[in-house]
């Protein structure tokens, strides 16, 4: 019985995605990462990337959204990042999906990683807690006169 318990304790500390087995089967867990545009006027634009996908440059009116599922691997961790400009006020770039029990559960509350950007910043809406959080500021737009 301690080999088992050994094996175990040692399979955990190797593979950080331990979290992604169920029923001591190894199945893929299920996501889904949406932008939405709260802004009060103007078009939101979304870049988001990993390490392995590019999802494109998107443009998001006003009160619509920008959403993707996709599966991770215990094998392989997964982070999104992204960049979103508002035209002529301000722009951000963060990470918007990391593969972490940490971020799942304290920062999104689930499996749903639920973004909104408002006219004072990037919110996080934590799904167990109904409660929508600010994460970022945005960093303004400077512009220089060239003469």
């Amino acid at each position: 019985m301690f080999k088992v318990i050994l094996l175990i304790f040692a399979f955990a500390i190797h593979f950080p995605n331990l979290h992604l087995l169920s029923a001591w089967t190894i199945q893929p867990a299920i996501y889904e990462v949406s932008i939405e545009n709260g802004l009060s006027n103007g078009t939101l634009w979304v870049h988001c990337k990993s390490r392995d996908s590019d999802l494109g440059l998107h443009m998001i009116p006003r009160n619509d959204k920008f959403a993707w599922a996709f599966k991770t691997s215990l094998w392989k961790q997964k982070l999104y990042f992204c960049g979103l400009t508002w035209d002529h006020y301000g722009r951000k770039v963060f990470d918007a999906f990391i593969d972490d029990l940490d971020f799942e559960d304290d920062k999104c509350g689930g499996r749903h990683c639920l973004w909104k950007a408002l006219d004072d910043g990037i919110y996080l809406y934590h799904i167990k807690q109904q409660q929508l959080r600010k994460m970022y500021k945005w960093n303004k737009y400077q512009y220089q006169i060239i003469t």
